[in-house]
């Protein structure tokens, strides 16, 4: 080992261990699947050119807590996904489930989510992006691990996300991951 090496080696062990005690940094979603704070939900569909899927996500108002989410979008094809904040939500669609990552936790999703209810009013528009192309393509909204930035979801907030294909016969997996933090 050189000499370079060794410093390292040196700076290291006393960055790692205080007093014969290990010291590390844990990953934050990491640290939110222990603490049985993180939620899951996969939504696969098919769509043909011009069609929609709306899914609604719906964040209570728990002022002991902020949400944070992020969206991605597997697609065979190419469409677009655009978010929007407080949507005009009608009846209909169908009820989804967030799923704890712990599953030794006792916790429930409070957040909720509906695929394709009737929607009367967008809302107040966020950001859009493309999402695949005639290969096949993975693309995160609002962060992620392939993102770059994370939403803060204000709480007692409901969000629209639609998904506009633009092929036929595109088949899609809509993936949303959310976790929250104790305030």
């Amino acid at each position: 080992m050189g000499q370079y090496e060794a410093a390292i080696l040196a700076a290291l062990n006393k960055i790692t261990h205080f007093n014969d005690m290990f010291v590390g940094v844990v990953n934050a979603v990491h640290e939110h699947i222990h603490e049985g704070r993180y939620f899951t939900l996969s939504i696969p569909f098919t769509k043909d050119a011009g069609q929609n899927a709306d899914f609604v996500f719906t964040f209570p108002n728990d002022t002991d807590k902020e949400y944070h989410f992020d969206a991605v979008f597997s697609s065979s094809g190419a469409g677009t996904v655009t978010l929007y904040r407080t949507p005009t939500v009608g009846a209909g669609g169908t009820d989804k489930t967030f799923t704890n990552n712990n599953e030794l936790s006792s916790n429930v999703s409070d957040a909720t989510a509906k695929a394709d209810p009737t929607i009367s009013g967008v809302g107040t528009f966020i950001e859009q992006i493309q999402v695949g192309s005639s290969g096949a393509s993975v693309t995160a909204l609002g962060g992620g691990g392939g993102g770059t930035r994370e939403e803060w979801v204000t709480r007692n907030k409901t969000y629209l996300l639609r998904y506009a294909s633009t092929t036929n016969s595109n088949i899609i997996t809509l993936t949303v991951h959310y976790y929250f933090k104790p305030v």
